[in-house]
């Protein structure tokens, strides 16, 4: 593929992405009903993460934490919180 291909499609996947976003905005029970990675992405960001939340954040950045795969394993209990 060149580089003008690459572009076209990079373009017509966002264009996609944007599209089946706002069908699921417009649709509360399609997304009730679509994936926990899709939910997420409508649920709204908090103000500040909690200073123990950064606090783990600083010690896996200084290799103090063993290296994770998913955001949950360092900061799930965090989410549960009151």
């Amino acid at each position: 593929m060149t580089a003008d291909d690459n572009l076209r499609l990079i373009r017509e996947i966002e264009a996609d992405r944007a599209f089946l976003l706002a069908v699921f905005q417009q649709n509360p029970e399609l997304l009730a009903r679509a994936e926990v990675r899709i939910r997420e992405l409508f649920e709204p960001l908090p103000a500040a993460w909690p200073a123990e939340a950064q606090d783990r954040l600083a010690a896996l950045r200084r290799g103090e934490l063993a290296a994770v795969s998913t955001r949950d394993e360092v900061f799930g209990d965090l989410d549960r919180q009151p």
